[in-house]
């Protein structure tokens, strides 16, 4: 996820964003988000009632994105996964407007919880 949001936070290519030891599971899961970018923020784009996605932060975009390609296409990735930590990083870091953002629980409309029912 780090790689991500350093990829996207400043516009480097994803490969350059990995240390040496970043272990295969982060790659792949960093490559799979990257293949599936476009339909990852249709999704987000479709279901962030009142959020573009420019406005949602690039921490939150990055968590997002990889809780919605282990969902979307579990069978693409190694046996690990990463949404539990990935909660645990949001509460930590998340920007201080994400509090009125849409959540993995769903926005008072429930538009996550159709989002991934659809998907």
């Amino acid at each position: 996820m780090w790689a991500l949001y350093q990829s996207d936070l400043l516009a480097k290519p994803l490969e350059d964003t990995f240390s040496g030891d970043t272990h295969a599971f982060t790659r792949a899961l960093a490559q799979r988000v990257r293949e599936h970018q476009a339909e990852l923020d249709d999704l987000i784009r479709a279901y962030a009632s009142g959020w573009s996605l420019e406005r949602i932060a690039p921490l939150e975009r990055s968590i997002l994105r990889v809780g919605l390609v282990e969902l979307l296409h579990p069978e693409e990735l190694p046996g690990e996964h990463a949404i539990p930590p990935e909660a645990r990083s949001t509460r930590r870091w998340r920007s201080p407007s994400a509090s009125a953002a849409p959540t993995h629980r769903g926005s008072s409309t429930g538009s996550w919880e159709r989002c991934c029912a659809s998907a």
